[in-house]
């Protein structure tokens, strides 16, 4: 058997990132998916684990472009009224950005002065 999914989508809002209580990185959100041609969208929710975890929440933000893989499982639960009820969930392994939050790369990176004192960031490639 094989269980495997593969989406690209617009994160429908700001990843937040959290940490169970056994200190493990969680993610849980939701991708906006287009359909077809039709001008239609599904939202599939999505939970990210570990360091993927850390990284969405730092590379990336809301309507951002990102793939997604994983499996999907359906998630049940009851409601308030007692009426069991469910909803596909991708537990996601790996995360492809295809867009990224530049406010939030911004935000990662420190600025040193060189001699000249121009700016310049840190993992820009130095000429020496």
């Amino acid at each position: 058997m094989f269980n495997q999914i593969t989406l690209v989508g617009r994160l429908g809002q700001e990843p937040e990132l959290r940490y169970t209580q056994n200190g493990k990185a969680v993610v849980n959100g939701t991708l906006a998916v287009p359909r077809g041609r039709d001008k239609e969208t599904d939202w599939i929710r999505f939970t990210v684990w570990g360091k993927t975890a850390e990284l969405l929440a730092t590379w990336s933000g809301k309507g951002k472009r990102i793939l997604i893989s994983g499996e999907l499982h359906i998630e049940e639960y009851e409601d308030k009224d007692g009426n069991k009820r469910s909803y596909p969930n991708v537990n996601v392994q790996n995360v492809r950005f295809i867009d990224f939050s530049e406010d939030k790369a911004e935000g990662n990176k420190t600025e040193t002065k060189k001699d000249d004192n121009k700016k310049v960031k840190e993992d820009d490639e130095v000429p020496f």
